[in-house]
């Protein structure tokens, strides 16, 4: 029997009367009657346990390596390095090509799980405050960012993991001390699992601009500085000359290089990166210094 806008029964004798018929006239399904599997949940716990078996937490997706366009000395023997000089890449109205400062840190992605919990990784594996003294603040960012994060990662009720929020996370010194921080993470990419494909600068920009709209300047979430934009990639002798002399926003010094994505209809179809000749990269030694790890400065907006 059908019972159309029918009331919740209200709390009382009622809802245990309703309760007790409907258990006591239910038939358990069989196998027989064509079903493959029948699964009796007995508790919550239960429950939560048949999603997980069902649809397991996905993998981390480590973020992709960067090829090198033009090695300037600073290209380890494992890096990956392209042919400036035969490279074939679009060149229209409708490809932008966006260059961005290259900042020093460790790489980082936030998701979300199947259950709304934040997930962040470093690389391939999951980190938290716990994981390494460089992650020390993290659970505090994790915390006071927390909605603006969700508004940014939650976009589809049927995938809350469809979304992950690639960026740089700055509070050690790995090679070079930023004193103008304005957060610990930096954005630079958001990948869509169901699309496989990254947005472009603008859509991630208008993105982070939106959700923080609601919020307190310290607790948006910050974009890595544009540099350059056009539609033709500039001389190799310009680029160089941008990797090697442009000042960083975030010390007074130069940037550690420039990333550089060619982008069309709303997505990045490629990437590469140009490191300045005499950037040493601190990943192999910078938490084993004498004198101990150093931590970056952040400015607050009362700064």
């Amino acid at each position: 029997m059908q019972r159309v806008d029918h009331p919740t029964l209200p709390p009382g004798r009622r809802v245990g009367f309703a309760i007790h018929q409907h258990s006591s006239t239910f038939e358990f399904p069989k196998l027989d009657e064509g079903f493959l599997t029948i699964v009796r949940i007995t508790s919550v716990e239960a429950a939560l346990e048949l999603v997980d078996l069902l649809s397991p937490p996905l993998p981390l997706l480590k973020f992709p390596r960067t090829q090198h366009l033009i090695d300037l000395g600073a290209a380890t023997s494992d890096d990956l390095i392209s042919d400036f000089n035969s490279i074939s890449l679009p060149v229209d109205e409708n490809t932008t090509i966006v260059i961005a400062e290259k900042v020093d840190g460790a790489n980082m992605g936030i998701s979300l799980s199947p259950n709304g919990a934040l997930v962040v990784q470093n690389r391939s594996h999951a980190i938290n405050s716990e994981s390494h003294r460089q992650f020390r603040d993290l659970d505090s960012f994790l915390k006071s960012h927390r909605a603006v994060l969700y508004e940014i990662l939650h976009r589809d009720p049927l995938f809350p993991g469809r979304f992950i929020l690639y960026g740089e996370w700055l509070a050690a010194t790995h090679s070079i001390p930023y004193s103008k921080l304005r957060s610990l993470f930096y954005a630079f990419d958001l990948y869509d699992r169901e699309t496989g494909q990254f947005w472009d600068r603008a859509s991630l920009h208008e993105l982070l601009s939106i959700s923080a709209a609601a919020y307190q300047d310290d607790d948006a979430i910050q974009l890595v500085p544009k540099l350059w934009e056009g539609h033709v990639l500039p001389p190799r002798d310009e680029l160089i000359d941008l990797a090697q002399q442009r000042r960083s926003q975030f010390y007074d010094g130069p940037v550690e290089g420039v990333y550089v994505k060619w982008e069309r209809l709303g997505h990045v179809k490629e990437r590469s990166k140009i490191v300045r000749s005499d950037f040493l990269a601190g990943d192999a030694h910078w938490s084993q210094r004498p004198e101990g790890i150093h931590f970056n400065t952040v400015l607050t907006s009362t700064s």
